[in-house]
């Protein structure tokens, strides 16, 4: 078991994560999607006293968006906003995201570990693990899209987490399927 599939997974956790972090931290192509907020000093006293506690807000909003004429109208005419806001502050460094973000890949990797494992007599060329990998992790990663389809977020940023994302996963597809084969 540790080394058909716990190796394999961490292995595979590994290179999600930096190359994650290559493209998240060194290459500045995410950056790109992320504006500074106007005063922001300012916006975030008044954020202070529109929004009193953390949750994900949205404007306009309405308890019955079918049957109410007012967010139908203010719906058209715009601005529409989705606002994820937390009012506690947070470490800078992030060090409890990466973690999250460590075990997150961890868990994604064994899951397709598994998979792989249970479809191994059908997979019998590495090239044929690969696509499996390859094609689990295109998947898993096209399912990012549809917040841009249902809420007014930039498609071009999910685009970019979805390429991201299934470059990563045909990596993770190269070293599992060296790692990982029918004994």
């Amino acid at each position: 078991m540790i080394r058909n599939i716990l190796i394999p997974a961490l292995a595979a956790a590994a290179l999600l994560t930096v190359w994650g972090n290559i493209v998240w931290m060194y290459s500045g192509v995410m950056q790109k999607h992320f504006r500074q907020v106007p005063m922001e000093s300012a916006t975030q006293l008044l954020t202070k006293q529109l929004f009193p506690e953390s949750g994900m807000y949205v404007l306009p909003y309405a308890d019955d968006p079918v049957n109410d004429a007012t967010f139908q109208e203010n719906y058209r005419k715009g601005p529409r906003a989705q606002i994820f806001y937390s009012a506690e502050g947070g470490d800078p460094t992030m060090k409890r995201e990466f973690m999250l973000y460590v075990a997150h890949n961890f868990v994604a990797a064994l899951l397709v570990v598994l998979l792989l494992q249970a479809a191994l007599p059908a997979l019998g060329t590495a090239s044929a693990r690969w696509f499996f990998v390859s094609t689990l992790g295109a998947f898993a990663s096209w399912r990012i899209l549809i917040d841009a389809i249902w809420f007014p977020q930039p498609l071009d940023y999910h685009a970019h987490i979805l390429f991201t994302d299934v470059i990563g996963w045909m990596l993770v597809g190269l070293v599992l399927a060296k790692m990982v084969r029918y004994r």
